[in-house]
C-alpha cells in the first residue's frame, strides 16, 4: 500500500509545547551513506550526513547529548520530504519488518526520502544511568524534524513523516507535546503510536483483550473498517524495551509496584506530564493516518494464537488511545485503518487494507 496521498495546508494550533533541543551538523560534506555504521540498511544512492542533537531535558531530567546519521535521495523536483522513522530505538535506519526500503523505492519519484539512525536508542533520555524520561527523550526526534523543515534537505512542499511502532511514537510525541504541526503536513503512524499510554500497557497481570478499536460510534476510521477487541499490555519483548527506556524494571511484571504507574503515565504522550508545557491534540494543519493491525482472534492473550493467525499484539491498543485522543472538531484530517491479515504481531505494511 502507498500511504501519501491526502494533504492538508490549514493554520496550525497546539497547547503550549516543550522545546525542542539545539542540531548541530557534524560533517560538512555528504558521504556515501554505504560508508555509515549500517550502510546496508539505508535507500541505495542515499547520500549521508552526521549531526549531534544537544540542549534536550529540563531542570528535573538532563537528556544526555545524541549523535545521528540521516540519508537522503531524491528528485529533481520533489513534491515534498518524507522523513521515515524505524521501530524499536531507532539504531538501524530500517528495521526488520520496517520495509522502510520498500517505500522509500515508491516515494523515491515523488519526493525526498530520509532515512534516520540514531547512536543509542532515542527513548533513553541517559545512555546510561537511573535517570529516565522517554517524554523528554523525545525532544530529540522533534529537533531533528523541525531542523530538516527548515534546512535545504527539505525541498517541494509537504513536510511529512512516517513511522513504525516506535518510530510512529516518535512523530507522535512531536505534534503533541514539541509543536511539530507547525511544521508536519501529513504523518503516517504504522502500528502504533505505542507509548500513547505506557502505564495501561504495564499492567500485571496483562488484561484481556476489552476494549474496542474503531468502535461503532468513532467518526474516524475508514469507512471498511470493522471494530475489534484489543488489550493495552506489552508483550514479553516490548517490556523489556519498556524498562530500559523508562527506567523502570517491572513492566507488565509480577514485582510492578503502585508507584511505578505514574511515572510511566508522566512519559506518555496522552498522559505525560512535564512542568510549563501541556500536549496538544489538534492539528487542522496535519494531515493524521494510523495504520493498525485488526485482529479477528482475542486468544494472543492466553498463548494460543501463532504469528500464522495474524495475531496483534497492543499495539493497535496504544494507538487507539491517541487517535481517540485527537479532538475531532475542525480536525478532518484524521483516518485510522484497521489492517487485516497483518503479517505478524505489526505487520501492517503486509496486511490488507480494508478500503
Amino acid at each position: 500500500m502507498t500511504l501519501f496521498a491526502t494533504l492538508a495546508f490549514t493554520p496550525s494550533a497546539h497547547a503550549q509545547a516543550l522545546p525542542t533541543g539545539t542540531f548541530q551538523l557534524d560533517t560538512q560534506v555528504p558521504y556515501p551513506c554505504t560508508q555509515a555504521h549500517n550502510g546496508g540498511m539505508f535507500y541505495a544512492g542515499m547520500q549521508c550526513m552526521d549531526a549531534t542533537i544537544t540542549g534536550c531535558g529540563n531542570a528535573q531530567i538532563a537528556v544526555d547529548p545524541i549523535n545521528l546519521t540521516f540519508g537522503y535521495i531524491g528528485p529533481t523536483s520533489p513534491n515534498g520530504t518524507v522523513v521515515l522513522f524505524s521501530g524499536g530505538p531507532g539504531t538501524t535506519p530500517d528495521a526488520d519488518a520496517d520495509e522502510n526500503y520498500n517505500y522509500a523505492a515508491y516515494y523515491v519519484s515523488y519526493f525526498q526520502v530520509i532515512f534516520v539512525e540514531w547512536s543509542f536508542p532515542w527513548e533513553r533520555a541517559n545512555a546510561s544511568g537511573p535517570s529516565q524520561s522517554i517524554l523528554l527523550a523525545a525532544c530529540r526526534p522533534a529537533t531533528l524534524l523541525h531542523w530538516l523543515a527548515t534546512s535545504v534537505y527539505h525541498q517541494g512542499t509537504a513536510m511529512c513523516a512516517q513511522g513504525s511502532s516506535a518510530g510512529s511514537a516518535a512523530i507522535a510525541y512531536s505534534l503533541s507535546w514539541y509543536g511539530e504541526s507547525s511544521d508536519l503536513t501529513n504523518v503516517e503512524l504504522l502500528s502504533g503510536p505505542v507509548l500513547s499510554q505506557i502505564d495501561q500497557g504495564c499492567v500485571y497481570p496483562p488484561p484481556p483483550p476489552s476494549d474496542w478499536v474503531c468502535p461503532a460510534d468513532s467518526t474516524y476510521c475508514t469507512v471498511n473498517t470493522t471494530p475489534w477487541l484489543d488489550g493495552p499490555g506489552y508483550q514479553t519483548n516490548d517490556q523489556a524495551y519498556i524498562d530500559t527506556w523508562s527506567g523502570l524494571q517491572s513492566c507488565g511484571a509480577s514485582g510492578v509496584t503502585q508507584a511505578e504507574f505514574p511515572q510511566w503515565a508522566a512519559m506518555s504522550i496522552v498522559d505525560g506530564s512535564a512542568p510549563n508545557a501541556n500536549p496538544a491534540f489538534y492539528f487542522p494543519n496535519t494531515s493524521k493516518h494510523g495504520w493498525l493491525c485488526s485482529g479477528l482472534q482475542t486468544s494472543y492473550r492466553s498463548g494460543t494464537c501463532t504469528e500464522s493467525d495474524y495475531c496483534p499484539n497492543n499495539s493497535a491498543m496504544e494507538g487507539s488511545y491517541w487517535f481517540s485522543a485527537l479532538n475531532g472538531a475542525g480536525d478532518t484530517g484524521r483516518n485510522v485503518t484497521g489492517t487485516l491479515q497483518c503479517y505478524g504481531p505489526e505487520g501492517v505494511s503486509g496486511g490488507i487494507d480494508p478500503d
